[in-house]
């Protein structure tokens, strides 16, 4: 892994939120953040993330529900049933601005035009894409401290 691995980030006691309705995906992605020392937490939906979350981005431990850890960052699909990836990628910036996030999409640039930019510092990645590049978008902002 290069210098912005995910093993780097601050706080790394925390949970990485994947949002995808295709299992999967999200499967494949929760196995390559567990692989890179991260502890992946699934939702099916944008709602779903949103209503496990409270307002400083904290998430109930699933092995301790008495213990809230932060959310490091978040893997979000693009086309979700219910509110999309761009909604919630704005729900969670403005919970905090500096939240890592990366939305995945299959959909083509033509498709994409109908959603609007994605936030500012949200990247966005088609699928099928390279696990460097959605390493390297995760995880700029912590190599850069």
């Amino acid at each position: 892994m290069n210098s912005a691995s995910p093993a780097s980030l601050p706080g790394s006691s925390g949970f990485v939120a994947v949002v995808d309705d295709d299992e999967q995906i999200a499967a494949a992605l929760g196995t390559w953040l567990e692989l890179s020392g991260l502890r992946p937490i699934r939702h099916a939906s944008g709602e779903d993330l949103l209503q496990a979350v409270d307002e400083a981005l904290c998430i109930a431990d699933p092995q301790d529900p008495t213990r809230r850890l932060p959310l490091q960052c978040a893997v979000l699909d693009l086309n979700l049933a219910g509110m999309n990836g761009l909604e919630l990628a704005r729900q969670l910036r403005a919970r905090q601005m500096t939240l890592p996030i990366v939305i995945i999409t299959a959909m083509s640039r033509e498709e994409l035009e109908r959603y609007g930019p994605p936030p500012p510092g949200v990247s966005l990645l088609k699928k099928p894409f390279d696990l460097d590049a959605l390493e390297q978008a995760l995880f700029r902002s912590s190599s850069a401290a």
